[in-house]
């Protein structure tokens, strides 16, 4: 080869690269909005129950799509329409302007790339929906328990209409590419052989989408405001997100464009101030809900305690015996821990009348918070603190009427109000100097927990109204005697010290004093405390990272008396309670031990009666380790970039599971015990959200309970191993419902002893 071939052929592989820079450079806003499209679409967790949603009532019903489907489909199409357009158009300028049309690599490009990002929607739901799959053992029904053959045949059903619905998005896909390539080559004329400027590629006018495609989001965000809880749930999260994507990238193009040809790189600018707002605490609008002017004044955790087993009017019944106390921790895991927290507590009070009343405090993480709040606000309603009652020894066919009203509560879809305020006014705040807190995503999503019940339930709007209004332990708003609610001790962790710290309707510092372990207090300097709603509450709980922003106050300290100190000005942070511990065992143990050791000290207070305080510890089964080798054997090798990330991650998870469990294992006996309500999480995996799907709740329903089940011993030799750890976790489950009953039924002895 010639020296001159060589050098002639060196240039052109480096004119392909610089065309090729030049073409991606121009393309950059619709490239970036593509890819950004499919990643949203494909990977987080919560995309994939929005999937089953959507598959579900096709699965039930194939011959009928839901409208909410329908909405999806034409929603993607027209985001891809946008997609196409919008790049369509900035390669046509590009290529006028900077002669690309030269440069065969660029041309190239500058053809194929808006007919490949219209595809972006359709491959972002066909990879996101085939994630979505559950694990293939879970349709073969070959030698299936009797009691997991309903769940098979859904699971079946719905992994056929989930293959439908990926292959449907592969079709569209392609379909888009085809239809969009014809119509290019028939009506516009653009094909590898003629130049770009020379097609009839009409212009998509960048005034024209400046003014709509805006004017769109604004009219869009104030309907929503107007109902922000309805308009998002009827149209669902993927129209929602495919809005915001459509006005994104045509703003995106024309800040592009804009800069190509003045020179002055706006969205740089953009971004810049995002991140100048940010770190300057400008746009900070997550200040979460609170009164500045209506105080609570807490009572002590030992006067709360008092009080509440002063008045229990069931104690004469267990004279002399041991008088059964329940501690509840309620593990996080979005809204399907708040639809297990929920739905077992109020199955055993649908059993047992008396089971609230016996109940002294939930100690509770993120989703089962929620969960934890739903069942309290329930049992407020009517007096709880009643005479001994009988308990139903075996549940029905059907649920009871708390469980009833549990299910309607938390079958709402709490994501869609969510996303909307993420990806519209909590957007728009980033780049604003001023903080309107009226945006705050997190908002959004508490005053959708108000809206489900005014719908649902109606009335009195407890989760609208103080977090110390209901009416437990430490409540100053009803006599002690109506006391039946337990007290919500809502865990969250601080970022300013790492550590986590319980919101409560008491004052914790007895904590310290008795040395029963440390219980952090969320207001740790006063008993007296600014009021805040029951919905903010739990939303503080629960803000796990990314969906949900912190959530922060200001206050201040007063000086020493007699100093001439100044006062000092602070401020808290608060994040989900998981990031310390995420399955509330910590702080029921803590709270465990101090009514131990409070009743030691205190034998008058306690009226003869004995305690032995049992934890009711409700989580999932997520085993880190024996995950690990229970699936499929691979080897991956951790860069130093992402193995911190990894390792911090799965630390955080593993821990919420570990101290369940070892609590469990270590407290069968003693002056307290605790036991693990688990369900099976590997058998059908369930991922983090705030929506659940059908198939999820009727799974969740197999570990809430059937007393009469109970057979207190180890599942038999049946399916494979899978299904016999999930039939394991059912009966104990079954037992612990017995075990309750056991309990509250006062006799020669109880199960408390025990």
């Amino acid at each position: 080869m010639s020296e001159a071939v060589a050098t002639r052929e060196s240039g052109g592989v480096f004119a392909g690269f610089a065309g090729l820079a030049r073409a991606l450079s121009a393309l950059r806003a619709p490239f970036a909005m593509a890819g950004l499209t499919i990643l949203a679409l494909w990977l987080p967790q919560q995309v994939r129950e929005v999937y089953r949603v959507l598959a579900q009532p096709v699965a039930a019903q194939p011959s009928t799509l839901q409208w909410q489907w329908v909405l999806a489909a034409v929603s993607l199409g027209l985001l891809a329409i946008v997609l196409w357009q919008a790049s369509r158009e900035i390669a046509h300028l590009a290529s006028a302007d900077q002669s690309l049309d030269r440069q065969p690599v660029a041309k190239a490009v500058l053809d194929w790339a808006p007919r490949l990002f219209a595809t972006a929607p359709f491959v972002g739901v066909a990879l996101g929906t085939w994630y979505s799959f559950l694990p293939s053992k879970r349709t073969d029904d070959d030698g299936v328990p009797a009691v997991l053959l309903p769940i098979f045949k859904d699971a079946g059903a719905l992994q056929a209409a989930l293959a439908t619905q990926a292959m449907l998005a592969c079709a569209a896909a392609l379909a888009v590419f085809v239809v969009i390539t014809l119509f290019e080559r028939i009506f516009l004329r653009i094909g590898p052989a003629r130049q770009l400027t020379e097609t009839k590629a009409r212009k998509l006018s960048l005034i024209n989408n400046w003014f709509l495609f805006p004017l769109v989001g604004v009219v869009s965000m104030v309907a929503f405001a107007l109902y922000p809880d309805i308009l998002p749930q009827y149209f669902g999260v993927i129209p929602i997100f495919a809005l915001w994507v459509t006005i994104v990238t045509v703003l995106a193009c024309a800040g592009t464009r804009f800069h190509d040809v003045s020179g002055i790189p706006v969205i740089t600018i953009a971004v810049l101030a995002v991140f100048l707002f940010q770190f300057a605490g400008w746009s900070d609008n997550h200040k979460f809900r609170h009164s500045d002017t209506a105080t609570v004044k807490r009572p002590a955790l030992d006067e709360a305690f008092a009080d509440w087993i002063a008045s229990r009017k069931d104690a004469a019944a267990y004279q002399g015996k041991t008088y059964p106390i329940y501690i509840v921790a309620a593990q996080g895991g979005g809204i399907y821990a708040a639809y297990r927290t929920a739905k077992i507590l109020a199955r055993l009070q649908d059993l047992c009348p008396n089971f609230a009343q016996h109940v002294f405090a939930i100690s509770s993480v993120s989703g089962g918070s929620l969960g934890a709040g739903i069942f309290s606000a329930l049992v407020q309603r009517k007096p709880g603190n009643v005479e001994p009652q009988a308990c139903k020894q075996a549940y029905g066919d059907a649920p009871g009427p708390l469980e009833s009203e549990t299910q309607k509560l938390l079958s709402d879809d709490y994501l869609s109000p969510l996303v909307w305020s993420g990806l519209f006014p909590d957007f728009v705040q980033r780049f604003l100097p001023v903080p309107i807190y009226a945006w705050d995503r997190a908002v959004t999503l508490e005053k959708s927990f108000e809206t489900a019940w005014k719908t649902h339930i109606g009335g009195d709007n407890p989760f609208a109204r103080s977090f110390f209004a209901l009416c437990g332990p430490g409540s100053t708003k009803c006599p002690r005697e109506d006391a039946a609610a337990p007290a919500l001790f809502l865990n969250t962790t601080n970022v300013e010290t790492g550590a986590q710290m319980v919101l409560s309707p008491t004052w914790l510092g007895q904590a310290y004093i008795l040395g029963t372990g440390v219980i952090e207090d969320f207001h740790r300097k006063s008993a007296v405390i600014k009021d805040i709603p029951l919905s903010t509450a739990i939303g503080l709980s629960a803000r796990f990272p990314w969906i949900l922003p912190v959530g922060w106050y200001e206050f201040t300290i007063p000086p020493p008396l007699g100093t001439n100190e100044k006062p000092q000005n602070r401020r808290l942070t608060f994040v989900d309670g998981g990031y310390s511990e995420g399955s509330g065992a910590a702080t029921a143990e803590n709270l465990a031990q101090y009514l131990v050791k409070y009743a030691e000290f205190n034998p008058q207070a306690m009226r003869g009666l004995k305690i032995a305080p049992k934890i009711i510890m409700i989580g999932g089964s997520y085993e880190p380790v024996d995950q690990f080798y229970q699936t499929e054997a691979y080897r991956r090798s951790y860069d130093e970039a992402t193995a911190p990330l990894e390792a911090l991650l799965r630390a955080w998870g593993s821990r919420s599971t570990t101290v369940a469990i070892e609590a469990g294992l270590d407290r069968t006996a003693g002056p307290y015990t605790a036991r693990l309500v688990q369900f099976d999480n590997e058998y059908i995996p369930l991922p983090l959200g705030w929506q659940i799907g059908t198939l999820s709740r009727k799974y969740l329903d197999l570990f809430t309970g059937r007393p009469q089940n109970c057979v207190r011993r180890p599942a038999g030799d049946v399916g494979d191993d899978e299904a016999r750890g999930a039939l394991a976790v059912i009966n104990s489950n079954d037992c612990m419902v017995r075990e309750v009953i056991e309990d509250l039924q006062p006799g020669p002895a109880t199960s408390g002893t025990r």
